[in-house]
């Protein structure tokens, strides 16, 4: 009962005070781990954010996903994910807001880009949620085909040092006159700090005792490896991003996990290997080192498919919309 602690350190303050002044600092110290410990013994909410484009959407089959709940060989790795009657388990402590109102509520398999589809926040939540006796909060902010370079550019890039053009719908380069850069930046923060300030919109039953913001998933790049201007300035682009994320949200030391672009599998082009290499670097940069890790995706994806779970054609833009590495993928963030 915090009342009852706090009034016994009333009298323990009195009982010092009447001794010898050298046990005051050691009053002091002892004050503060004990409020400290007051205030973490309620329940506060755990909140994580998932940002990026397409994949961070999540691409994963539910098909594939049931087939793998069904199958003998696979059933027992991916029983967690159903209940006893075999639906889709729905987790009471981790809830999760896709973009503004795309999907709002306890996480369970459906908060994918569609809700045929899962993403990284499946398996993320099952491992956050199972390890902590807090409420926990997914915040998706995720954009399919969104660069860093223009969509997500943060402030302190500024202006781009190149003229931006846009397909159009026909496939041919447009002009991107008008276009504000950095629109899913600001779009992100207002989101996430939204909701934060309208936590019992999105989890009913939560009480006012708090929240804090413990991580940060950033999972994107396709749309900047395809534009060697893009790829160019990535890693400054990337750098910024950290900085102003954590200066917009007022958390200094939020930890940050950089999502490998790992579509291609463990071998991949010069392009892809240069987007790789300049995401861990930055997880590497000394300003960033402590708060910073990289989370390899290529190891999950399934080379030469032959079990005929491939949604995605000769591309692997979506890692070929498999559900099981999109856990895994989910799984590397936690």
């Amino acid at each position: 009962n915090i009342t009852l602690q706090y009034i016994a350190l009333v009298f323990v303050f009195v009982f010092v005070f009447r001794m010898n002044s050298s046990l005051h600092y050691l009053f002091f110290v002892l004050a503060l781990s004990l409020s400290s410990d007051c205030y973490c013994a309620e329940a506060v909410i755990s909140v994580y954010v998932i940002a990026g484009q397409s994949n961070a959407e999540g691409q994963g089959e539910l098909s594939h996903l049931r087939a793998l709940v069904d199958s003998p060989l696979t059933a027992e790795t991916y029983s967690h994910l159903v209940d006893q009657n075999g639906d889709w388990a729905v987790l009471d402590n981790v809830y999760c807001r896709y973009n503004e109102n795309e999907r709002i509520g306890k996480l369970t398999a459906g908060f994918g880009f569609r809700t045929h589809k899962i993403g990284p926040e499946l398996e993320f939540g099952h491992i956050i949620g199972n390890a902590t006796d807090d409420t926990v909060l997914i915040i998706k902010t995720t954009w399919g085909g969104a660069s860093l370079a223009a969509d997500f550019r943060p402030p302190s890039s500024g202006d781009p040092i190149y003229d931006y053009e846009i397909l159009g719908d026909d496939g041919t380069s447009v002009s991107a006159e008008g276009l504000t850069y950095g629109h899913r930046y600001r779009q992100m923060i207002n989101l996430i700090t939204d909701s934060l300030a309208n936590i019992n919109q999105i989890i009913p039953d939560y009480d006012g005792s708090g929240w804090k913001l413990n991580g940060f998933v950033w999972f994107q790049g396709f749309s900047d490896v395809i534009d060697t201007r893009k790829l160019t300035e990535y890693a400054t682009n990337l750098i910024y991003l950290v900085q102003d994320v954590r200066n917009d949200l007022s958390v200094p030391d939020l930890p940050f996990v950089i999502g490998e672009l790992g579509m291609q599998g463990p071998v991949a082009n010069a392009d892809h290997q240069t987007m790789r290499t300049i995401q861990r670097g930055v997880t590497e940069f000394s300003g960033f080192r402590t708060l910073m890790a990289f989370a390899e995706t290529s190891t999950a994806v399934v080379m030469d498919v032959q079990d005929g779970f491939n949604f995605d054609g000769p591309g692997h833009f979506h890692y070929d919309g498999r559900a099981d590495t999109f856990l895994d993928i989910g799984a590397s963030f936690a």
